[in-house]
């Protein structure tokens, strides 16, 4: 019979949500700390990143957006690297591949969105993005299963913000 490795006290603090030494990366990682939540921290993360994109799209646009979103994937990249010296590849807590994806997922509508408040577009791209962010169609489930960096955690989100705006302007196409 094997016997269990048992978890270094390093990579059991990580899992919980990171050492001392990671805090910048832990506060980027867990979008300051929604990834903690103990009910669904990447539902939880998911709903806070709407809060600076909201705030984006209002002042800032298509170009605001994504700016937004490339900064998530940016900071979302360099804090990964430092977390995953230290926790298993994608750990729940780290949840701002979360909001990088729910931005490019309202990318297509941020114009619209500038100057009317249409709030059924903010819902179904929320729930279509956690969707597509569980269910991992390909090529999502690909970075999620073969990438095993920084950029692994953050594309197979990104792909699913993607299938969450292809499949929302064909809503909005018939409904809107």
């Amino acid at each position: 019979m094997a016997k269990k490795k048992r978890k270094s006290k390093i990579m059991a603090r990580a899992e919980r949500g990171g050492g001392r030494a990671d805090w910048p990366s832990m506060l980027v990682g867990t979008l300051l700390g929604a990834g903690h939540s103990p009910f669904m921290p990447g539902t939880f993360g998911t709903a806070v990143s709407l809060v600076p994109i909201y705030f984006a799209i209002k002042f800032g646009g298509v170009v605001g957006l994504a700016l937004l979103a490339a900064l998530f994937y940016f900071l979302g990249v360099m804090a990964l690297r430092r977390i995953l010296k230290h926790s298993r590849h994608d750990p729940q807590f780290v949840v701002i591949d979360e909001a990088a994806g729910m931005a490019v997922a309202l990318i297509p509508f941020a114009a619209m969105l500038q100057s009317v408040d249409v709030w059924w577009i903010y819902i179904a791209a929320f729930v279509l993005f956690r969707i597509f962010d569980m269910t991992k169609p390909w090529p999502a489930n690909y970075f999620d299963s073969q990438v095993k960096t920084a950029h692994g955690v953050m594309l197979d989100d990104i792909v699913a913000g993607a299938y969450a705006a292809v499949f929302l302007l064909f809503i909005n196409a018939y409904v809107g």
